[in-house]
């Protein structure tokens, strides 16, 4: 049996819904399909990857959104040029599964055996990256590697560029769905798909510099972006920061050190606040039409369909109250692997 994870990235569940797309609706049916699967907050790339190949939160494998405040060092660390391998703090999936893995755009790859480098689709343009990474799927089907992790990352940017209410954000997804269908004919094994997405979408029409706003009234701050999400590390005046960012009008929430302990985010690497915009705002500097990192329910809802070629395993699964925390477990148990790892996660998964 071979698994395929396919991430669509920045999938969001309403658009998910309207866009045409025959093949997913055929293994939604044949399989099964929750559009309530809880993303993880900070509704960040590097988080929500990182929790799907680790089955645990940020405060357990470090990933605290796409950048963070070094203290020590005083200087920003982006993972995108900061190694996520090295800093990843949980054994991650490709490590679990004791045979050959691939991944594929993914931005956290360690212990993969076979990997095509995000940066490779990066430096594509947008409109053939989806296509490209088909392409390295296809080319990388092998018979002895039985997990397979694509992340599909041009949904996430034509939501970003084109915002997620666009007709080009809908024929995105619409073409991937056809991309699947490809994929699902070149396989000639018993086979389960796994077809999620590691956050949501929502509009953006205004930029906020959270950190000039912050200093221009006094405090003394680093302010750390993670698009909607920010984290905020100061040494002083913490409630005063805290009580000034409620009164602003951009601002969703606010979590200090409790909520930032209640939201699994207590990491040695997290802001002293966290703070997420209101719908509509970006914290980042791009200029964004769709983005995500906050908490609404757009951000934090995301498909999930699992089907199985065979239909051996789905009378065995269950997608109540499920969140992306419950994959790695879950794949671990399809493959009847055992591990010693604490996960926060739970197997969806029963074979008894």
């Amino acid at each position: 049996m071979k698994i395929f994870l396919f991430i669509l990235d920045g999938c969001a569940v309403t658009q998910f819904e309207e866009a045409h797309t025959p093949f997913l609706d055929k293994i939604a049916e044949d399989g099964m399909i929750s559009l309530e699967c809880n993303a993880i907050f900070p509704t960040a790339t590097y988080t929500g990857h990182s929790s799907i190949i680790t089955g645990n939160y940020p405060e357990k494998h470090g990933m605290i959104g796409n950048q963070f405040w070094d203290r020590q060092n005083e200087c920003i660390r982006n993972f995108d040029d900061f190694d996520s391998n090295e800093n990843i703090e949980s054994p991650t999936i490709f490590e679990l599964l004791p045979f050959s893995t691939c991944a594929i755009c993914e931005p956290v790859t360690r212990g993969a055996s076979l990997i095509i480098k995000k940066k490779i689709i990066d430096a594509l343009p947008l409109k053939i990256q989806n296509r490209t990474i088909c392409k390295y799927l296809k080319d990388s089907y092998a018979p002895e590697i039985d997990f397979y992790m694509v992340n599909f990352q041009g949904v996430d940017g034509v939501g970003e560029s084109e915002g997620p209410t666009s007709e080009e954000y809908l024929k995105c997804l619409e073409e991937v769905d056809k991309l699947l269908y490809s994929i699902k004919n070149q396989i000639h094994s018993d086979f389960v798909f796994i077809v999620t997405a590691d956050h949501g979408m929502t509009t953006v029409e205004k930029n906020i510099d959270l950190e000039r706003e912050l200093k221009r009234n006094g405090f003394q701050v680093k302010c750390i972006a993670s698009h909607r999400c920010s984290h905020i590390y100061s040494n002083s005046n913490i409630e005063e920061i805290e009580n000034y960012l409620k009164s602003l009008p951009y601002i969703d929430k606010v979590f200090n050190s409790a909520d930032i302990e209640e939201a699994h985010l207590n990491h040695e690497r997290a802001g002293d606040l966290v703070v997420c915009a209101k719908k509509g705002f970006e914290f980042g500097e791009k200029k964004l039409n769709g983005s995500h990192g906050g908490a609404t329910k757009d951000e934090m809802v995301v498909p999930f369909i699992v089907y199985d070629s065979k239909n051996k395993i789905i009378e065995h699964i269950s997608l109540n109250s499920m969140s992306l925390l419950d994959i790695c477990p879950t794949i671990l148990d399809f493959f009847d692997i055992k591990s010693n790892v604490d996960f926060q996660g739970r197997s969806l998964y029963s074979n008894y």
